[in-house]
């Protein structure tokens, strides 16, 4: 058994696979939201009550995981402490309550992973990876053979609810707000991107966006394919004066219903900006394709190493 501990910036989450012969096999999971974006303080530090619950769910999870039986465990940290001024203190902090180390992911390498847990269940020679996490959104422009760009925009669904919304439900405005960041982090990026035509698409944001596809666009769960203009339908959707489909958000995805519009927003400039319509959405992202980097890769190279001895 492999497991990992994803520290996010909105969710915390405990994947455990039992690995055989280079593969992964998904065996259990566990989420807490604990929207460590939102326990930031004006100097931009993790208060002391949010590193505190960081501890608490690691030491939890880690608990888990031996429980499990797991041999290898790994932890990482994305936004959640990138982000954050005092983020190598707190990450200490953990490793010292825990016992355990964490990897503190650039958003470069958090990039990376993403591409790599697309690449283990889907064939593509060119396209986007876009991973929309609390607190940074990742993206990775591949073409002929290699990755051309690898990048993280400060900017993710927790993130821009906190800096731009008010109320729970966000107003066209304030999402208006959330498209102009969007559009200015990209701007100063500077970068001339390829032309392609699909998106790969990982994370909580993704996730939550194709049970709302299933459920208001009629489209089967199974189906991972949706259109940039199916995302701006189901937003106008729910920010409708219709009652019935905000109550179907809170039923659908409760712990995300201020965050998804956010999230949706950054999906549908990013997309449109990229100049692309078609969005597929992904099983495995950020967690599989660390775990292909840090446990499968050895292993192959184990591998070559071994027949061209034998």
């Amino acid at each position: 058994m492999v497991g990992i501990i994803d520290l996010g910036s909105n969710t915390v989450r405990l994947n455990i696979y039992q690995y055989k012969n280079q593969d992964l096999i998904p065996f259990s999971t566990r989420k807490e939201t604990l929207g460590l974006a939102s326990y930031v303080d004006p100097y931009q530090n993790l208060t002391p009550e949010g590193i505190q619950k960081a501890i608490e769910v690691v030491r939890l999870f880690h608990q888990m995981a031996k429980q499990a039986r797991v041999k290898q465990l790994f932890v990482i940290a994305t936004a959640s402490l990138r982000n954050v001024k005092n983020g190598m203190l707190v990450k200490k902090m953990i490793e010292d309550a825990t016992g355990i180390d964490v990897d503190l992911l650039s958003g470069e390498d958090e990039a990376l992973a993403d591409f790599y847990g697309v690449k283990m269940t889907e064939e593509f020679n060119e396209g986007f990876v876009i991973d929309i996490g609390g607190a940074s959104t990742e993206i990775v422009e591949y073409a002929d053979g290699e990755i051309k760009h690898a990048f993280a925009l400060p900017i993710g669904s927790l993130s821009a609810y906190m800096r731009h919304v008010e109320k729970i439900i966000p107003k066209k405005e304030e999402l208006n707000e959330i498209k102009n960041e969007v559009l200015l982090h990209l701007k100063h990026l500077n970068i001339e991107f390829g032309s392609h035509e699909k998106l790969y698409g990982v994370g909580g944001t993704l996730r939550a966006t194709k049970k709302l596809n299933a459920h208001f666009m009629g489209e089967l769960i199974e189906n991972q394919v949706i259109s940039r203009k199916t995302v701006k339908q189901i937003m106008d959707k729910v920010l409708s004066d219709d009652k019935d489909a905000i109550v179907d958000v809170i039923r659908l995805i409760p712990e995300r219903i201020h965050t998804i519009l956010p999230g949706m927003t950054i999906l549908k400039t990013i997309a449109k900006v990229l100049n692309v319509e078609q969005i597929i959405v992904e099983n495995y992202g950020v967690r599989e394709g660390y775990l292909y980097q840090k446990v499968i890769l050895p292993d192959l190279e184990k591998a070559k190493v071994y027949e061209s001895i034998s």
